[in-house]
């Protein structure tokens, strides 16, 4: 993954329960605004109510983090603003997606981010080549050792990482496997561990405008085409962006 050189502002770094640093992005329909991002960043989530087709999903998380701050980039700073959704009518989520729609009563436009709509929807199936998630791991975040403070991440929160992602299987098969209402994408930069990734969860996955949102990372094996050997690849799983006029008019 590498630093974006300038913030895009297609991604928005959030912090849920002054402890959970993870992405997010904003999405429209009607007249509503909402912050999309993963469910399981705020709110329990059982994998195995998910809509992920036989592929094999064992998570489960019960934390419960109904504060949501975002920073907005300003001109110098970010300027912190939040959400509790416990005040919120409106919040949208079902439980076979691990995916939040939370309304907001702010303007993204007048902070120069980009604001999707269900115009801007692309298929994965229309993507050659690769895709991007644009969003913000711990490196972006002050260390998480520090005592949380707003003023703090509003100061320090640097631009969003970028991964790059194949929209192919590495090695000469295909994957061929029913996932769902998920797609996957390979890291062309793999890190190291699984913990590299986390805070990407949220951010938007795009190519020819908005393709999905990121869920989460796994490691697999990959038969090299040229060596014959096998490498580990970083698998990103995320759902498709065709799952969010549905769930926000529901």
């Amino acid at each position: 993954m590498k630093q974006a050189q300038t913030d895009p502002r297609v991604s928005c770094p959030i912090v849920c329960g002054e402890y959970m640093r993870a992405s997010g992005f904003f999405f429209a329909i009607d007249t509503q605004t909402y912050l999309i991002t993963a469910r399981h960043n705020l709110l329990p989530v059982n994998a195995a109510t998910l809509a992920t087709g036989d592929w094999p999903l064992d998570f489960e998380t019960e934390d419960s983090l109904p504060t949501i701050d975002l920073y907005l980039q300003d001109t110098h700073s970010r300027v912190q603003h939040r959400i509790d959704i416990r005040d919120t009518p409106g919040v949208r989520f079902n439980a076979n997606l691990d995916v939040v729609g939370i309304p907001i009563d702010l303007t993204p436009q007048d902070y120069g981010y980009t604001v999707w709509t269900p115009t801007d929807i692309s298929s994965p199936e229309s993507i050659d080549n690769s895709t991007d998630s644009l969003g913000f791991p711990g490196y972006s975040f002050p260390s998480g050792d520090t005592e949380y403070d707003t003023d703090l991440y509003a100061n320090e929160i640097i631009d969003p990482h970028v991964l790059t992602l194949q929209t192919k299987f590495p090695g000469p098969s295909q994957l061929s496997i029913d996932t769902g209402l998920i797609e996957i994408g390979f890291d062309t930069d793999t890190g190291t561990q699984s913990s590299e990734y986390n805070g990407f969860s949220g951010s938007p996955i795009l190519g020819d405008g908005l393709v999905g949102i990121h869920m989460s990372n796994q490691k697999v094996s990959a038969i090299g085409t040229n060596t014959g050997s096998s490498d580990e690849e970083m698998m990103i799983l995320y759902w498709r962006a065709d799952v969010l006029p549905q769930l926000l008019s529901s």
